[in-house]
């Protein structure tokens, strides 16, 4: 099983300790994760996730947004 996670940069503590404990999580499950973070805060890479795992057919992804307003707005559209 393969589990997707979306921080909204690695630069600070929250998502960086978040992104260690879910390694730690799935290893202790035998998952793969996949891990994804944005460059900076403001920055589209968190999108660009999103965009990238839908289209390969992700059937769940988790996600801490770096902008709640601009990620449930505009920016992602159902296929």
């Amino acid at each position: 099983m393969l589990v997707d996670l979306i921080a909204s940069t690695e630069a600070n503590l929250f998502p960086l300790k978040m992104k260690q404990a879910a390694l730690g999580r799935t290893r202790a499950l035998g998952v793969e994760l996949q891990t994804f973070s944005g460059r900076y805060d403001g920055d589209t890479t968190q999108i660009e996730a999103i965009e990238r795992l839908t289209a390969s057919g992700a059937r769940g992804i988790l996600i801490a947004p770096e902008n709640l307003s601009r990620t449930t707005s505009d920016s992602i559209q159902p296929p």
